[in-house]
């Protein structure tokens, strides 16, 4: 599970559920096969989180059906205007692949992939799924795939899969430098604060951006009502924490300035999403 932890359980503890003990490494696909899973995006694929989460799960299929991995992203923009391989796994393609078969797992929950087995259904040699969806509890309840994938949760294969696969571009590492530097090594709380709904991108202080109060919630519509339970669970947390605080709402970002001066890291422009602005 990933529930969510009191900050004075183990604010310094791993970053994610179900990486506290990991020593295995990641199980990799053959790089060269004759069968390839590509994952695919030219748009509508959800966030930049969606899209992961989406490309981990074609990489665990990769894993327990033996056949290759790659990744074709190039909407809004290739993938490497903001991640470049490691070198660990040749996952890249320059063009956008010829594929037999297109599989649109976008929403989907995959019912079939808890009995299936996918080779035979889908013996095509190159496959193409579009995913925004986490397929590794479907395939722990399959029989033919459940002894490759029980042991570790989504969460843990994630915490191998991005930093082996990716690493952040020279473009994207100069826009997180001042960050960067100015954590000084200190542990870094980090929130995300959506209360604009589907107004993307953000926009400039408007009517339809709420007024917050002192404690971080909105005066009027309720809209933003979360925000001092979050302030709360944040502020059980040690104060030499700083916090790196991301909203479509730029007044979320000044309330977490006003109740922890000197704590809070931001980085200035709008918040855009993948699917919904043109980067």
């Amino acid at each position: 599970s990933s529930r969510l932890k009191d900050p004075a359980d183990n604010m310094l503890g791993p970053a994610v559920s179900g990486s506290e003990d990991m020593p295995w490494s990641l199980p990799t696909p053959p790089t060269h096969a004759d069968q390839t899973l590509y994952y695919v995006c030219t748009g509508h694929c959800g966030g930049f989180a969606d899209r992961l989460i989406g490309m981990l799960s074609v990489y665990v299929l990769a894993v327990v059906t033996g056949r290759s991995y790659r990744i074709f992203w190039s909407d809004p923009g290739e993938i490497s205007n903001w991640l470049q391989p490691t070198g660990a796994y040749p996952w890249t393609v320059e063009d956008q692949p010829e594929v037999n078969v297109t599989l649109d797992w976008m929403g989907n929950c995959v019912e079939e992939l808890k009995t299936v087995d996918f080779s035979k259904a889908h013996p095509e040699q190159y496959i193409a799924i579009r995913s925004n969806i986490e397929i590794l509890t479907s395939l722990q309840s399959n029989p033919l795939y459940c002894s490759a994938v029980s042991v570790w949760e989504f969460n843990a294969w994630f915490a191998k899969f991005f930093p082996t696969l990716f690493q952040p571009t020279p473009r994207v590492m100069a826009l997180a430098a001042p960050i960067l530097n100015a954590m000084h090594n200190r542990e870094v709380i980090c929130v995300q604060a959506r209360v604009l709904g589907k107004q993307w991108p953000q926009l400039p202080k408007a009517k339809s951006t709420p007024a917050l109060d002192e404690d971080g919630d909105d005066n009027d519509d309720g809209s933003v009502s979360g925000l001092s339970a979050l302030w709360d669970f944040v502020a059980r947390g040690n104060a030499s924490h700083q916090l790196f605080v991301t909203s479509d709402c730029e007044e979320v970002v000044h309330s977490a300035e006003h109740l922890f001066p000197q704590q809070v890291l931001s980085m200035d422009g709008p918040v855009v999403h993948f699917d919904k602005s043109h980067l």
